[in-house]
């Protein structure tokens, strides 16, 4: 019997091979020397591979696919879907998060597109439904009282009253807002958004199970989505000149998610009592954090410089900079909008679990974490797929 050569040690590898390959590398947040020790070659050679000058030998292509956990469809997979203009990214936390987590979360949020653009084919998404402001302002143009009235303009543009938002992330799906929720591993690195070609995207994180953090980073994301449209950092070279930027556009970002949560003309009624008591009572309500609605009150001029100083040294006393009263009570709000697209597709058998990974050339473990499904999800309902129908004699 003759030999039977793997697959893998007859293929003919395609230019693209060294784009994917950093791509591969990057979602895992591997440095090249960490894969070269997972895959026994040299550093120098995975750079080699990358730039494209050599490619791998047939073992070691193996090894690669293991080490990432990626199909090798994913390495050989030439067809460039044309993708729509991009617009400037921001990282909530820029400056404190690594370069590593900033690449794998916005390699992931690539993928999560690609998901979405997948499954457009055959589902009709929610229109888009996003403020558009009359004039772009520069970075610190935006005053208190001019975001407190856009974000009273975004809640009625939305149908919405004046008080507690129930579910930010599914208000936000409803208009047509993608998101993705995923864990990264990195606690500074909260979230990212930008707009693809007319699609408004959010990537949030999960490293932090907080439901009061993870509401007030989707807004701050939409405050960046009306906001900031026109402001690019990454073609701003000097450090110091970025960071300044970074700091006005951030500190905008999140006095609109301020006023967008906590509506001035609703909030200011009920803070009737600058005690940390009366304050937790406030967060069950409106389901922001306590540090938040002291920012929000001293801004709006609620409370004097001395009762805010009271309730910060309160919070640090009491231990409540990192962890506050009711952060493990509030249920985490879950983004649905994929996970309900590719549920669709399974069950009214569109795709398969298989087929949906063949076209994505993405292992379900990916997808299942990139639509929010949990584990093992798509790997029970191909087994559903298997399953011959049978009927009862009548």
């Amino acid at each position: 019997m003759d030999k039977v050569t793997p697959l893998y040690k007859t293929l003919s590898l395609p230019d693209s091979f060294g784009l994917k390959l950093r791509e591969g590398r990057l979602s895992r947040g591997l440095i090249t020397a960490e894969l070269a020790e997972s895959v026994g070659v040299t550093a120098q050679a995975i750079s080699q591979y990358e730039q494209g000058r050599t490619k791998p030998r047939g073992d070691v292509l193996a090894k690669i696919c293991t080490t990432l956990n990626l199909p090798l469809g994913f390495f050989l997979d030439e067809n460039r879907t044309i993708e729509p203009p991009e617009g400037p990214i921001f990282f909530r936390s820029l400056k404190s998060s690594s370069a590593r987590s900033q690449d794998m979360m916005r390699i992931r949020a690539n993928w999560s597109w690609r998901l979405f653009s997948y499954f457009e084919r055959y589902i009709d998404f929610p229109e888009v439904k996003i403020y558009e402001i009359n004039e772009s302002k520069e970075p610190g143009q935006w005053a208190i009282e001019q975001l407190n009235q856009l974000a009273a303009e975004v809640r009625k543009n939305w149908g919405l009253g004046l008080g507690p938002i129930s579910n930010v992330a599914a208000l936000m799906e409803n208009n047509g807002v993608v998101i993705s929720r995923a864990y990264i591993g990195d606690t500074k690195l909260d979230a990212f958004s930008r707009w693809k070609g007319n699609r408004a995207t959010m990537f949030l994180s999960s490293d932090k199970e907080s439901a009061v953090r993870s509401r007030f980073d989707a807004a701050h994301e939409l405050g960046h989505l009306i906001l900031h449209t026109h402001i690019d950092l990454s073609e701003i070279k000097d450090v110091r000149q970025r960071n300044k930027i970074l700091t006005l556009v951030e500190k905008e970002a999140n006095n609109f998610a301020a006023a967008f949560l906590l509506p001035e003309e609703t909030f200011c009624k009920e803070v009737y009592s600058p005690s940390i008591d009366h304050f937790i009572t406030l967060k069950r309500r409106w389901k922001v954090s306590i540090a938040a609605m002291i920012y929000r009150c001293e801004s709006l001029g609620l409370l004097s410089d001395n009762q805010v100083l009271y309730l910060r040294k309160q919070m640090a006393a009491k231990k409540m900079r990192t962890v506050e009263p009711l952060d493990n009570e509030l249920p985490v709000e879950q983004p649905s909008l994929l996970a309900t697209a590719i549920k669709m597709m399974i069950d009214n058998h569109v795709q398969t679990p298989q087929e949906i990974s063949e076209a994505l050339n993405l292992p379900y473990g990916d997808i299942e974490n990139l639509c929010n499904l949990p584990e093992h999800t798509l790997k029970s309902k191909e087994a559903n797929d298997n399953i011959v129908p049978i009927q009862f004699r009548s």
